[in-house]
């Protein structure tokens, strides 16, 4: 009887370790599958601003390759125009018109 007894005991120590082992893994496996989760969720976000920054490193760059092209426009235009205006004018009046005409010029295509 006390075997009996014994043995019933050492049966339900070990019916409450395996619910207790049982849960403890069911916890794990959740605590597992949140911080997959989460690292998932950083991952991408961290994508997400690393694109957003390469996308902006790019507008930046073609607006200054923009502002680069309109500024060697700009002083090319100013330069045939000079020559222009230099092989066709002549004298005092020729020099005033010139620079008249240049300064008019820089205001208004930059």
């Amino acid at each position: 009887e006390d075997a009996q007894s014994l043995l019933a005991e050492y049966q339900r120590k070990a019916k409450e370790a395996e619910v207790e082992a049982k849960s403890i893994i069911d916890q794990a496996r959740r605590e597992a599958e949140t911080l997959a989760a989460e690292a998932k969720k950083s991952l991408e976000e961290g994508l997400a601003r690393r694109s957003k920054l390469a996308e902006e490193k790019i507008a930046r760059a073609e607006a200054q390759a923009l502002s680069e092209v309109r500024s060697t426009a700009v002083n090319t235009a100013i330069a045939a125009a000079e020559q222009l205006l230099k092989s066709r004018v002549a004298g005092t009046t020729a020099d005033g018109l010139i620079e008249k005409s240049i300064g008019d010029l820089k205001g208004k295509l930059n």
